[in-house]
């Protein structure tokens, strides 16, 4: 007895090395994203804009003619009730969110470094200035600054200081959080 001609799904894409690598680090990027504290506000306005767009999208999907005005409406009033809750509720807030700006920034850049598999424990004056597009000098004073509050050290014993690394404190900070 003949076997009957199954057709077989021949794709028109094919993924390469590179792409699986990208598609990785957006994953790790989403991950690092779940991780680092986001302010509230900036939180709950993500979430409501991505809830409202699925609601009305998987609407229109299953027939229901739902305006975006009616869905606008039932939205704020949910948003309501969270940030009604959101008051009552003590917030725990993030180790670093007391830092000033720059240095999250340079925290940041070490979880997302470390995240997507770079080691980044040592950096030097002149990745700070790509990192800040600003010029070594600045650089160089910034490290200077944040020495001087117990943020970064010397990475080595040299007499001129040419790469620096995060205090254990800050360093632990990171680890946590990865």
């Amino acid at each position: 007895m003949a076997r009957p001609s199954v057709a077989t799904y021949v794709p028109r894409f094919a993924y390469c090395h590179e792409m699986v690598r990208h598609l990785m680090e957006i994953e790790g990027a989403c991950r690092l994203v779940e991780v680092l504290a986001l302010p509230p506000d900036a939180a709950f306005r993500l979430k409501y804009d991505a809830q409202r767009r699925s609601t009305r999208f998987s609407t229109g999907i299953e027939g229901n003619p739902v305006r975006l005005e009616t869905l606008a409406a039932a939205a704020a009033r949910v948003r309501d009730r969270a940030l009604a809750l959101q008051e009552t509720r003590p917030r725990a807030r993030a180790p670093w969110e007391t830092l000033p700006r720059r240095q999250q920034q340079l925290l940041s850049r070490v979880l997302i470094a470390r995240s997507s598999g770079g080691d980044l424990n040592h950096f030097t004056a002149k990745d700070v200035a790509e990192w800040y597009l600003v010029s070594v000098q600045t650089a160089r004073a910034w490290l200077a600054e944040w020495r001087a509050i117990g943020l970064v050290a010397p990475a080595g014993q040299q007499q001129r200081v040419r790469a620096w690394a995060l205090t254990e404190e800050f360093a632990a900070l990171v680890e946590g959080a990865e």
